[in-house]
């Protein structure tokens, strides 16, 4: 993966259209992802929770691609040291 990506924007699916985000995260403070199927707006997604350092938990609903990138992001950061 990229060691230096700092941010990551992900595609998260509302209830409807007009619910639609960007969002954008910071690769360094996701503690870990749990992510399991289900479908909104009629299509397979992911409705990922993400767990931050310092935070409080984050639900979004991503396609694979999105999900794959953060999972990947995540792995990658967690072998890194501070």
């Amino acid at each position: 993966m990229l060691p230096n990506l700092r941010v990551l924007t992900l595609s998260h699916y509302g209830e409807t259209p007009a619910d639609d985000l960007q969002v954008t995260l910071s690769a360094l403070c996701i503690k870990a992802v749990v992510a399991k199927d289900t479908e909104v707006q009629g299509r397979p997604v992911k409705q990922v929770t993400v767990l931050f350092m310092d935070s409080e938990p984050l639900e979004l609903n991503l396609n694979e691609i999105d999900t794959l990138q953060l999972q990947s992001v995540v792995g990658s950061y967690g072998f890194l040291d501070e």
